[in-house]
């Protein structure tokens, strides 16, 4: 049996903490995790935590932004307060934590107007509820922040220019030219 799309009724709305959408929280938030998470084997101390903005130019819809940390790379939904909450697809009812809110952890999927997004609900506290769609589980493999961001988008790094020898004298060089580049000086 599938389950219906549940949004949360006026009485749920108090076991959610949606705040603005503030990607300095989050980045807060990140950065406290990451001093936490330092000596796990799944830390990269070469990766930095990074928040990018999406830009839907839809403020109604899920407003969302790209978290880049030493362990994953991760996209971040929250939800316009002035809007009511998203559809939500859950298998079991979310449940709620000791002091009455949705408790974070819990996977469900968030219903787009296009897709179903396979999330988690996290809950912080500097930024309040918002929903995770890890797009790289782990960072491990990169040695800068802009190498994961492409891979979890699956985007080519840009391509270097070769630092040849030839590059720098802005000519072509032969062999014998280049010994007797290195023999003259």
């Amino acid at each position: 049996m599938v389950p219906d799309p549940y949004r949360p009724t006026e009485e749920d709305i108090d076991s959610w903490d949606c705040r603005w959408p503030d990607p300095v929280a989050i980045q807060v938030a990140a950065d406290r995790l990451a001093h936490e998470r330092y000596n796990e084997t799944t830390f990269n101390p070469k990766i930095s935590v990074i928040v990018r903005m999406e830009d839907s130019g839809d403020t109604s819809k899920l407003i969302s932004a790209i978290l880049i940390t030493p362990w994953a790379v991760e996209r971040i939904f929250w939800n316009n307060p002035a809007e009511p909450l998203p559809f939500i697809e859950s298998a079991y009812p979310l449940s709620k934590d000791e002091s009455g809110l949705i408790e974070s952890g819990q996977g469900c999927l968030l219903i787009d107007e296009t897709r179903k997004i396979p999330v988690t609900v996290a809950w912080e506290p500097e930024p309040g509820h918002h929903f995770i769609e890890t797009l790289l589980p782990s960072v491990m493999a990169f040695n800068t922040a802009e190498e994961a961001f492409n891979a979890a988008l699956n985007r080519k790094a840009p391509r270097i220019p070769g630092q040849s020898l030839s590059a720098h004298l802005k000519k072509p060089v032969s062999r014998r030219g280049l010994l007797r580049f290195f023999s003259d000086s």
